[in-house]
């Protein structure tokens, strides 16, 4: 099954992405080795959201990614 996460920016996310980006690109690369985040892409530039495609047995691997996400726990984007 796949799933998609669609994050919305807050305002001012490319001010503040710079602190969380690390933790946020090991969290993508480790779910992409597991086959887990099939594809991760902001489809504006510059970026007004992003959107992120998973596979798994359900929702359920997509709600985990965005829980685990620096960007959305400390408020860049909403998910």
């Amino acid at each position: 099954m796949h799933s998609l996460r669609v994050y919305d920016v807050v305002p001012e996310h490319l001010a503040r992405r710079a602190a969380y980006l690390g933790e946020h690109l090991a969290l993508a690369d480790a779910a992409v080795a597991r086959g887990d985040l099939v594809l991760g892409s902001a489809p504006a530039d510059p970026a007004d959201g992003a959107v992120l495609l998973f596979r798994g047995p359900g929702p359920e691997t997509a709600e985990r990614f965005a829980q685990s996400d620096s960007y959305v726990r400390h408020g860049l984007v909403t998910a």
